[in-house]
């Protein structure tokens, strides 16, 4: 864009604003006209717009293949040799298939424990509606699906027992409490009897009975094989009160309220022996606080059933004289 001369001046009478106007937009012809040869002077290949240049690019450079061949060997013969060695993820890869193949063997174990216990359960519900009286019968039926529990549990100590203790033991640790609280209950009902120790109810199985029914060890200490935690125990034992305090209320409702009482008696001794233990705040902290919950359950039914219903007293009939009539 030109400027105007010092020299021009506004002519009289034009407007101000229009005079700006053509001064702002007048062309610069001379310099419009050298632009436009300097551009057809240069080469085709140098772009003559701002926005061609960005697309321009420089023609690549020719190689000899003689000096790329050249050069490479030259790198290889300056590389140095590996650092690590080749041999070291295929001892990985070996040892990782042998992990897998442990996890699928043990996976069947556990399968074949996770629907026995299934079974065992099932049976055991059935107890919440059968009278005391017929016991004995459902028992036996109990027993069974635990002596399949004991020989399951049996394969998988021989097994888990070639491997770290708490490399897999994450893997069974659910189904064990499961399948202890099944031979807890069983006993308390007066089942698993022996010669020494008869059937009876209300008969508490400690840890050894426990590792003695199953035949495997409890609570190792001296060496890394399979076994029985106490945590293990004490999980399936609250199983167990959860258990009997539903039984105390179906019982009630069957007529034998003395069971019930005896239930109640039970479970406060559990739960006054669950305080004495000094527990971490974990999974059991957690379990052993909700004991108290089925010891108020209990205790409101045994409540509810020693309550006598007020007798009611007779009612005194007034005797009236007939009115007459006319009177």
């Amino acid at each position: 864009m030109s400027r105007p001369h010092l020299s021009e001046k506004r002519s009289p009478g034009v407007n101000v604003e229009e005079y700006n106007t053509y001064l702002n937009h007048r062309i610069d012809w001379g310099s419009l006209v050298f632009t436009a040869h300097v551009c057809s002077q240069l080469p085709e290949t140098i772009p003559t717009s701002t926005s061609n240049c960005l697309h321009y690019r420089a023609p690549p450079r020719k190689h000899q293949a003689s000096n790329k061949h050249t050069h490479l060997s030259k790198i290889a013969s300056e590389m140095a040799p590996p650092m690590i060695d080749p041999t070291l993820f295929d001892e990985l890869k070996t040892k990782i298939e042998e992990d897998t193949s442990v996890r699928k063997d043990l996976d069947q174990i556990l399968d074949d424990l996770n629907q026995q216990v299934s079974f065992t359960q099932g049976v055991l519900s059935r107890i919440h509606s059968t009278p005391r009286s017929k016991y004995a019968t459902l028992l036996g039926q109990i027993e069974g699906g635990i002596r399949k529990e004991i020989e399951t549990v049996g394969k998988l100590s021989a097994f888990a027992s070639q491997y770290p203790y708490y490399k897999y033991n994450h893997k069974w640790t659910r189904m064990v409490q499961d399948a202890v609280s099944t031979v807890i209950i069983c006993a308390w009902l007066g089942g698993m009897s022996t010669d020494s120790k008869p059937g009876e109810i209300g008969r508490l199985l400690t840890l050894e009975d426990i590792g003695q029914a199953f035949n495997v060890p409890v609570n190792l200490k001296d060496r890394d094989a399979f076994h029985i935690t106490i945590e293990e125990y004490l999980l399936g034992l609250i199983t167990v009160i959860d258990d009997l305090s539903r039984l105390a209320v179906n019982s009630v409702t069957l007529g034998d309220t003395s069971m019930a009482v005896k239930i109640s008696g039970f479970i406060k001794d559990l739960h006054a022996g669950f305080q004495v233990l000094n527990l971490k705040n974990d999974i059991l902290r957690k379990r052993v606080d909700s004991i108290k919950y089925a010891v108020k359950k209990v205790e409101d039914v045994c409540t509810i059933c020693r309550c006598e219903i007020p007798a009611q007293e007779p009612r005194v009939r007034v005797f009236r004289w007939p009115r007459t009539l006319g009177v």
